[in-house]
C-alpha cells in the first residue's frame, strides 16, 4: 500500500508538476510526504518516523495513525520500512519485533519473571494454570522459581491469595515513607500524592478531586468540585501535629511500620547564628531580644498563607495574624 501511495504522487508530479503537501503534524508545507494505509492521512517522513519511534520507547503497540481521533492501525512492515529510511537504530527495530511479539499473546497467557534484572516474557501453556493454586514454574532465563498461577516469586508455604496481602520488603519500606511523611492516597485509585505547597484540593491522575488534609474526596457539581469536609482550603499550620487515621487505613499500613510523630515547625531548632542572619527573634540570656529589621513581621507571609514556607520559624514576615506587629514599634 505504501509503494502504491509513492507510484500515485510519482505519476502526479510527472502530469502536474513537483507539488506541496502540508504534513498533518508540523504543517510545514513538504514535497516528500508519506501516507498511513487504510486512513489516507499523509505526514513528512521525518515526523510519521519520530511518531513510531516514539510509541515504540513508551512500549505503546500496536501503532496508531498520529492524526487526532484516528484509529487506524499502521502495520509493522510500514514502520520498518519508515524507521530503516530514517536511518533508526538496530536496538529500535528489534524492541518493535519484540513489543509486536508481546502484544500478539493473550494478556491472561503472558508471565514475567519476577526478578526485576531479568524479567523475561514468558508463554503460560495450560489454560487452567491461573484457576489453580501454587503453580511452580522456573525462569529458563535466570533459573527464578515462579508462581504461574499469580505470576509473583515462588512462595513456599503460603497459598496465592496469603502471598498476595503480605507486603514485600520493597513495599514495606514505601508504605513506612508515606506514613512518615504524611503523604495522602487518592480516595479512588489509591495513588500516593505529595504536596509541596499550595492548597488542600488536590486533582489526581485518574481525574478524582479530593482534600489533602482529610482525604474526602469532592463530589463534581455542574462540571466544577466542591469541598465536601470543612477543613478549608488552606491549612492553619505547615505541618500536621499527628498522623491522619485516613491515611493510614486507606494504605493498609501494617502495625508495626508506624513511624514516630513528626514535629511542627516550631519545635525545630536553628542555630542563633542563622537566626540572626535570616532575621528572626533570639531570645535568650546572651542575645536578648534583637529585631533584624524595622519592617520586621509587620506584614503576612505570602508563602505561609499559600500553605507551607520554607523558612518557617526564621521567616522575616508574621505567619498568621497574631504574629503581626506595628510598623511604629521597630523604628531605629
Amino acid at each position: 500500500m505504501q509503494a502504491l501511495w509513492q507510484l500515485v504522487g510519482a505519476f502526479a508530479d510527472l502530469v502536474f508538476g513537483p507539488r506541496t503537501v502540508v504534513c498533518g503534524i508540523c504543517l510545514e508545507e513538504v514535497k516528500s510526504i508519506c501516507g498511513v494505509a487504510g486512513c489516507g492521512h499523509q505526514f513528512c517522513n521525518s515526523c510519521l518516523g519520530q511518531h513510531i519511534s516514539t510509541r515504540i520507547q513508551s512500549k505503546r503497540v500496536p501503532i496508531r495513525c498520529p492524526e487526532h481521533e484516528c484509529a487506524t492501525l499502521i502495520d509493522g512492515r510500514e514502520c520498518r520500512k519508515l524507521l530503516q529510511s530514517s536511518g533508526a537504530s538496530a536496538n529500535l527495530l528489534e524492541e518493535l519485533l519484540q513489543l509486536e511479539i508481546e502484544a500478539s499473546i493473550p494478556e491472561e497467557q503472558r508471565i514475567y519473571c519476577p526478578n526485576p534484572r531479568c524479567a523475561l516474557l514468558l508463554v503460560r501453556d495450560d489454560q487452567g494454570t491461573a484457576a489453580r493454586q501454587n503453580v511452580r514454574s522456573r525462569c529458563p532465563a535466570c533459573q527464578q522459581l515462579m508462581c504461574a498461577s499469580c505470576r509473583a516469586a515462588w512462595h513456599t508455604g503460603l497459598t496465592c491469595e496469603e502471598f498476595r496481602r503480605r507486603p514485600s520488603p520493597e513495599e514495606r519500606a514505601f508504605l513506612a515513607l508515606v506514613h512518615s511523611s504524611r503523604w495522602k492516597a487518592c480516595p479512588k485509585c489509591k495513588r500516593v500524592i505529595q504536596r509541596s505547597a499550595g492548597c488542600n484540593h488536590m486533582t489526581c491522575k485518574c481525574g478524582t478531586h479530593f482534600c489533602y488534609r482529610c482525604g474526602a474526596a469532592y463530589p463534581v457539581i455542574s462540571g466544577y468540585p466542591q469541598p465536601a469536609c470543612k477543613c478549608g482550603l488552606y491549612n492553619h499550620s505547615p505541618l500536621d501535629t499527628s498522623p491522619d487515621d485516613t491515611e493510614a487505613r486507606q494504605l493498609q499500613l501494617p502495625e508495626a511500620l508506624e513511624a514516630p510523630h513528626m514535629v511542627g515547625l516550631a519545635a525545630i531548632r536553628v542555630p542563633h547564628d542563622q537566626q540572626r542572619d535570616r532575621g528572626a527573634e533570639v531570645e535568650g540570656p546572651e542575645h536578648g531580644h534583637h529585631p533584624h529589621h524595622p519592617r520586621y513581621r509587620t506584614a503576612l507571609c505570602r508563602y505561609y498563607s499559600n500553605g507551607f514556607c520554607r523558612y518557617g520559624t526564621t521567616c522575616n514576615f508574621a505567619h498568621g495574624v497574631d504574629q503581626l506587629r506595628a510598623r511604629h514599634q521597630w523604628r531605629m
